[in-house]
């Protein structure tokens, strides 16, 4: 009896020391018909007549099947097997339609889920059928401003928008061999310059396409394009701060004034655009904000201490930048600061970017930077996988000291690297630093002063 109890106890030890180490497994790297299990942490496959969800964690029913979501990683799928069932739009059930095989081009599904049925109807009176193909809207008013229809002569059409004129500057310019700047390039700016339009966001997204071209800017179509937007347009973004060395002038336009206690926090803001040019707003400047290497909030915020010198170094794999980037953010930065009246302002933070002084402009300061770029460097399709990714490699804001009395170089400037990666799996290296310097005139005043 006791021989068996000691047995029975031994086994029960062993089961408890069992290894439970399970296969490092990630969503991004589960075959496309599996789906990543959030239970298991691990990769599983979708029945039969399902298919992988846009987020990867679950699977989803085929084209013609219904579909019940009861919050189950698998939906449960019907398949409407009448040759005169169609499945509705929002997916959840068959409904008898004599006619809806003919639909799409301008007919849309117009459904009755009270009677489970469906017709097509045609879009008339300058309207067209939405994305979902179940109603009419508007055409796009360029359509209507071109040909007083909804529909667009080859020739005229650029980006999705229908243009009286698509003459386009004569030049020489380069262009990325890109899908992004094949869509958008011509058409931001036809949409920008013409005052007809004064389309806001084209002209945001043409100033984003010169400075995603990060290694080709000074010679690049968009450059071009850019320059030859009229005088007169009301929406174009500054690209550069100033034309010329920015040592001579922008320095000589920074606020008066500015002191700092030893410690004090540097306040920092940025203004946020997307790739297409809308505002994204004000957002502050704090941690990890336009750091990439991960760290604890209390390390990362050290850097915006005043008269700290910082440095942060890390290698993350390139795919893992584009998994928090999945698209290009671009950012402007500002000293948030009050005058002498207590007033709150912010002045704009030079951004020198090293890779222009390799490309002929010298010292030149841009107003936007941004940290990860896998949109651009898509070929063919948006769909496909980038061949190359654009990461901001080092990052450095400096500091010239005195900041209250500056002179030749302003107060604060940051300084970017980009380099690119052409395979994912590429481990990047990165660095954000903030270094303070005594700015030239202080410093030959001081020599001066020590040699009498």
């Amino acid at each position: 009896m006791l021989g068996a109890l000691i047995l029975a106890l031994a086994a029960l030890c062993a089961g408890q020391s069992a290894d439970l180490s399970l296969p490092f497994v990630q969503p991004q790297s589960c075959p496309s018909s599996h789906y990543y299990d959030v239970s298991a942490l691990k990769c599983s496959a979708c029945p039969p007549h399902l298919r992988r969800s846009a987020d990867g964690l679950g699977c989803i029913c085929k084209v013609g099947y219904t579909m019940v979501d009861t919050g189950s990683p698998i939906a449960v799928c019907s398949l409407c097997n009448r040759d005169n069932q169609v499945v509705s739009v929002d997916g959840r059930l068959c409904l008898t339609c004599q006619n809806c095989k003919q639909c799409g081009g301008s007919l849309v599904q117009v459904e009755d889920l009270a009677l489970r049925t469906a017709s097509c109807q045609a879009c008339t009176n300058q309207t067209v059928p939405n994305a979902l193909g179940n109603m009419c809207v508007p055409c796009h008013e360029t359509f209507i401003w071109t040909t007083n229809s909804c529909t667009c002569p080859s020739n005229n059409l650029r980006g999705g928008l229908c243009f009286e004129n698509t003459r386009i500057p004569a030049s020489s310019g380069s262009m990325p061999d890109s899908i992004w700047y094949e869509m958008h390039l011509q058409a931001s700016y036809l949409a920008c310059a013409n005052t007809q339009y004064s389309n806001q966001t084209a002209c945001q997204l043409l100033t984003n396409l010169v400075l995603l071209d990060v290694n080709g800017l000074v010679s690049g179509e968009a450059l071009i394009l850019y320059r030859n937007v009229p005088a007169m347009t009301n929406y174009l973004p500054k690209l550069f701060y100033v034309d010329t060395n920015i040592a001579a002038s922008l320095g000589q336009t920074a606020p008066k004034g500015l002191s700092f206690q030893k410690d004090s926090q540097i306040i920092l803001k940025i203004v946020k655009y997307d790739a297409r040019g809308n505002f994204l707003g004000w957002e502050d400047v704090r941690g990890g904000t336009l750091q990439l290497c991960p760290d604890t909030q209390a390390l990362l915020d050290a850097a915006y201490k005043f008269g700290s010198f910082y440095a942060q170094s890390c290698t993350i794999r390139v795919s893992d930048l584009l998994q928090r980037f999945p698209e290009p953010v671009l950012y402007e930065l500002f000293l948030h600061y009050k005058d002498n009246q207590g007033q709150s302002k912010v002045w704009p933070v030079p951004v020198r970017s090293l890779n222009l002084d390799r490309n002929g402009l010298g010292a030149g300061a841009v107003r936007r930077f941004f940290l990860v770029d896998g949109l651009t460097g898509r070929k063919g399709s948006l769909s496909n996988p980038p061949s190359s990714v654009s990461y901001a490699k080092d990052l450095v804001l400096r500091t010239y000291l005195p900041t209250g009395s500056p002179t030749s170089e302003p107060p604060f400037l940051l300084t970017v690297r980009y380099a690119q990666a052409q395979d994912l799996q590429e481990q990047a290296q990165v660095t954000f630093g903030v270094q303070y310097e005594m700015n030239q005139a202080a410093r030959k005043r001081d020599t001066d002063i020590a040699l009498g």
